[in-house]
């Protein structure tokens, strides 16, 4: 099994392409404590034209700042009353997948080895574990030369579906950017159920 992260040695020894693209912009993150701790926050997102800022709570102490702007501070709501830096890092977002999760039935693709993607809708390491739910379900059946077969096409569309919303979260599709506020609470009344869905990562089948 590799599932050994975004630079798998599994996948490179087996010389299988890691297929995608990589955003040009950086993203920020970074954990804040709360000055009064609080169980009363909830996730928040604010869209300006070119910049975001996704605020999240970790702990009922803990605030997490995610943005594109390297002065994701300075965007934050003044009555938020952030703390001590606890924590912080910059990546860039990469959408790649695997050309294949598996190398006959002796080698399987896992996780960030097999696909990664932005944090949008949250579901890394759910993904992850649907793989290993997977390929478990199939080894029990006799059926594992269908994992990849099976799991590819399902993590195809989902990584797509993601990059979409991180384009327009990222404001990379900027001429529909200056819509969102005031298209998405129309639409998150009309499809709620779908936009939950979407963000916990319920929208797509298991394949098995």
């Amino acid at each position: 099994m590799g599932a050994d992260g975004a630079k798998s040695t599994v996948r490179k020894k087996l010389q299988i392409p890691f297929e995608g693209t990589t955003f040009n912009k950086e993203m920020y993150l970074s954990d804040f404590k709360f000055v009064n701790p609080t169980d009363d926050f909830h996730v928040e997102a604010r869209i300006w034209r070119d910049m975001t800022l996704a605020m999240i709570p970790v702990t009922r102490d803990v605030i997490r700042l995610i943005s594109n702007s390297p002065n994701y501070v300075d965007l934050a709501p003044k009555n938020l009353q952030l703390g001590e830096e606890i924590w912080k890092s910059n990546f860039r977002v990469n959408h790649r997948l695997a050309a294949k999760f598996q190398e006959g039935n002796v080698v399987f693709l896992a996780g960030d080895a097999a696909h990664i993607h932005s944090p949008v809708g949250g579901r890394g390491m759910n993904i992850g574990f649907e793989d290993v739910f997977v390929l478990i379900s199939l080894l029990k059946k006799n059926q594992l030369q269908r994992y990849s077969e099976l799991r590819r096409p399902i993590l195809q569309k989902m990584v797509g579906q993601i990059d979409f919303a991180t384009e327009m979260f990222l404001g990379e599709k900027t001429t529909l950017r200056p819509l969102i506020p005031y298209f998405l609470p129309t639409l998150r009344a009309l499809f709620s159920g779908t936009v939950n869905r979407f963000v916990l990562g319920l929208n797509h089948e298991l394949g098995v």
